[in-house]
């Protein structure tokens, strides 16, 4: 599921941008979650507690306005696609430092918003950049589709890749639930997270991967695993349909 908030100061406007979004992404049935803030503090502090993967912001703000909410985000945070919304043209090339991935004019939220919405929920969805990752003894890039599962041993993490090599991750779960991309993993069992990409079924207590690797899963986080799961076959089958229109063109 994907993480969305969204910051204005001004009500009418937050309710507005946020009616937008869950029209848009309800229309498409896909699954997100959205939270709206009034203050740039009440984000910055919610943010560190459950990373938002799509963040829409105002620039104008009292307080802590958008430019600085940006730079301090950045400093925790440089996978967060940053859509600035605003009034005001000339604070563009200002945002460009703070690798924004869109710029609205709130004049054409209606035009713009929808797709622009549509463009990052796909990228986050599709999100295979490298994971930088501690291991026992040095730092570890890892292509988030080379991950199978992680899994917790007699309180040590190990990193299972689909290449059948085992890496121990100097993190505990809960750490890796706020840094691993939410579309893709999730916690499963009280000692498994789990890629969803790679799930072939699941049953009654466990999942079964593509792999032939069997992972447990606990009776409560069934209905959650299965809802990203379902979406990422949803995506896949999407995206196998685009192919074939395209190359029956």
């Amino acid at each position: 599921m994907v993480q969305i908030a969204v910051v204005d100061d001004e009500m009418d406007i937050l309710k507005h941008l946020s009616q937008i979004i869950k029209d848009t992404l309800t229309k498409e049935q896909v699954q997100f979650e959205l939270v709206t803030f009034l203050k740039a503090e009440d984000l910055l502090s919610s943010h560190r507690e459950s990373s938002f993967q799509i963040i829409f912001v105002d620039l104008e703000m009292p307080g802590i306005d958008g430019l600085h909410l940006a730079a301090e985000l950045r400093k925790e945070d440089q996978q967060a696609l940053l859509i600035f919304v605003t009034s005001h043209e000339e604070f563009v090339f200002q945002c460009f430092q703070y690798e924004m991935f869109y710029f609205i004019r709130k004049e054409f939220l209606e035009l713009e918003l929808p797709k622009v919405i549509l463009s990052a929920y796909q990228k986050v969805w599709n999100h295979v950049s490298k994971l930088q990752l501690k291991s026992k003894d040095k730092l570890v890039s890892v292509l988030a589709d080379d991950i199978l599962y992680f899994v917790s041993e007699n309180h040590k993490v190990f990193m299972h890749k689909k290449d059948n090599v085992q890496v121990q991750v100097m993190y505990t779960l809960e750490k890796l639930e706020k840094i691993l991309p939410k579309s893709r993993f999730i916690r499963c069992h009280s000692g498994y997270i789990v890629n969803c990409y790679y799930i072939f079924s699941i049953n009654q207590s466990e999942i079964i991967l593509t792999t032939d690797n069997k992972i447990p899963l606990s009776r409560h986080r069934k209905k959650e695993v299965k809802i990203i799961w379902n979406q990422l076959s949803f995506l896949r089958f999407a995206k196998e349909e685009r192919k074939l229109k395209i190359l029956a063109k």
